[in-house]
């Protein structure tokens, strides 16, 4: 998963997307990166004070999305699997991420995703395809989703992104509407494996749609079944 670009905190109009892969533009919708209730966490502790937290400290003062998001736009560096771990894919846990500060998509999504658990947020980690690489080798993008006000919103290396979701499959389209695959990641526990995922295990596929759409979902354990899109 590769998407080496980071966002400015700033309001946007439309949904940000892009890695296992590439970035894309803005799509239509409505969506925006929330800052400004980041900040009195921000100035009170100071990246290098933070670098020495444990997930449990900086879930205590990154305790909302907007938060975690600053933290990891002030405090962590885009960097691709090779360059950090000498492989093409590896999934570092959240303590791993967070001892170097650098990692990809699923990297920062996972982290994000730690710290949000941990202040009891209903969270799932969730990849989008494109139908091929791109000319960089950029084939996907993993974000974490997790609910506000009974919606879906994301945040990634792209930013944090309140697409308002309704289902996962209007979360899956919400990150870019063209990828028309996606899926869920379940974490069985820390296990090195040799394709790097890391305990992380594909739980449900899910095909991109939008609402009032009836769309095919595919879990491990079930053969297709139509379920709607409302």
């Amino acid at each position: 998963m590769r998407t080496g670009i980071s966002v400015a905190v700033l309001a946007i109009v439309g949904v940000l997307g892009g890695a296992h892969g590439a970035a894309g533009s803005p799509a239509a919708g409505t969506a925006h990166v929330a800052a400004p209730e980041a900040d009195d966490a921000y100035r009170r502790v100071a990246v290098r004070d933070a670098a020495a937290m444990s997930l449990s400290e900086l879930a205590h003062t990154y305790d909302t999305p907007a938060k975690v998001w600053y933290l990891l736009e002030r405090a962590v560096t885009y960097a691709f699997d090779r360059q950090v771990w000498g492989e093409a894919e590896y999934f570092a846990t959240a303590e791993e991420f967070w001892a170097r500060r650098l990692g990809d998509c699923e990297d920062y999504a996972a982290f994000a995703k730690a710290l949000l658990d941990r202040n009891g947020y209903t969270t799932v980690l969730l990849s989008t395809w494109r139908g091929e690489r791109d000319a960089g080798g950029n084939d996907g993008h993993t974000v974490v989703a997790f609910l506000e006000r009974g919606r879906w919103n994301h945040i990634s290396n792209l930013g944090y992104v309140r697409a308002e979701a309704a289902t996962h499959e209007e979360l899956a389209a919400s990150i870019f509407p063209s990828w028309t695959r996606s899926n869920t990641w379940v974490y069985a526990g820390p296990t090195l494996t040799h394709d790097g995922r890391n305990g992380w295990h594909v739980g449900t596929m899910v095909v991109n749609r939008g609402a009032g759409v009836r769309t095919l979902v595919r879990t491990e354990a079930a053969a297709l079944v139509a379920v709607s899109g409302n």
